[in-house]
């Protein structure tokens, strides 16, 4: 009986895995993609989301669209509407931003979340889907750690957006004071 205390005791639960139940219309099809990225040195995901029927040779204009801290990839089709706008001609694209506000880490040299974003992501994008490329047809818009993602991004790479929006944008992060919280994560006091 004891034996098997401990082995209940040593093993560790993982959390189960996040639903997904992408909000979707009829007019729209919905793909994972998982590519390698050679900014971050590891396979990472994004969602794409463009018109379900679309006539041969036409490109579409881009919208990349940052989720929020504590979410993921998949929130901005679970959590909204948003995919009705493929069926107006645009290519929905939801990367993966883990909890890194969209920039490059200035301690951890392996975390290059800029550039995973402006070069491996949009290159990957533009090769894999019917994208139409330049400036002119990409927009970049975020909510909360994602609408702080956007605005940087579309500040210091004003040659890639056209547009840029951010909802909720945590502009105030870089002069928050941290500290840290009872389950050793950082936090705002």
């Amino acid at each position: 009986m004891s034996a098997l205390v401990a082995m209940a005791l040593g093993c560790k639960s993982q959390p189960p895995p996040a639903l997904d139940h992408p909000r979707l219309t009829a007019g729209v099809r919905l793909q994972d993609v998982t590519f390698y990225s050679r900014a971050l040195s590891r396979s990472m995901q994004y969602r794409a989301v463009l018109p379900a029927q679309q006539p041969a040779g036409q490109k579409l204009r881009v919208m990349y669209l940052l989720h929020g801290g504590g979410g993921g990839f998949r929130d901005w089709t679970n959590y909204s509407d948003v995919a009705r706008y493929a069926e107006r001609g645009f290519l929905l694209i939801m990367p993966e931003g883990e909890s890194s506000y969209y920039m490059n880490s200035a301690t951890r040299s392996q975390d290059r979340f800029e550039d995973y974003i402006i070069h491996d992501l949009i290159t990957d994008v533009e090769q894999r889907f019917p994208a139409l490329a330049g400036r002119q047809n990409r927009a970049i818009i975020g909510i909360s750690m994602g609408g702080f993602g956007a605005v940087v991004l579309g500040l210091k790479h004003p040659e890639l957006f056209a547009f840029v929006g951010g909802l909720s944008s945590a502009l105030d992060v870089p002069s928050r004071p941290f500290s840290i919280k009872a389950n050793g994560t950082m936090a705002a006091p």
